[in-house]
């Protein structure tokens, strides 16, 4: 299944968002152990907020949470336009149902565009 939307990334399972992100994740179900794997990709604004490799947590539209690894793809800068920054995401364990923060849906507020469909 591929989900598809807007969310927030966190350092650590109790603090507050740091940066919001728009993501594509392909999330595959083992059908003999249940296990979720899951991938893709996401965008940012600002380059500075995270470090390649640093372990996140990352918070989807559904308010579901899963922990995460981001490492910097290309920087797709377009003449004109804000930079985005591209990053593959690659998920550790299973993504687990959470509770969005209630009134803005638990976005983080940014002003980017949507990942790169292939």
């Amino acid at each position: 299944m591929i989900l598809k939307g807007t969310g927030n990334l966190y350092r650590g399972v109790d603090e507050a968002p740091f940066a919001a992100v728009k993501y594509q994740i392909l999330v595959d179900v083992s059908s003999n152990t249940g296990n979720q794997t899951w991938n893709g990709e996401c965008i940012l604004t600002r380059k500075d907020v995270i470090r390649d490799g640093e372990l996140l947590v990352v918070e989807l539209e559904s308010g579901h949470r899963g922990r995460c690894s981001l490492r910097k793809k290309v920087n797709k800068a377009v003449m004109g336009l804000p930079v985005r920054y591209f990053y593959h995401i690659t998920g550790m364990g299973n993504l687990e149902p959470g509770q969005a923060s209630p009134g803005d849906g638990g976005q983080a507020s940014a002003d980017d565009g949507g990942p790169a469909e292939s």
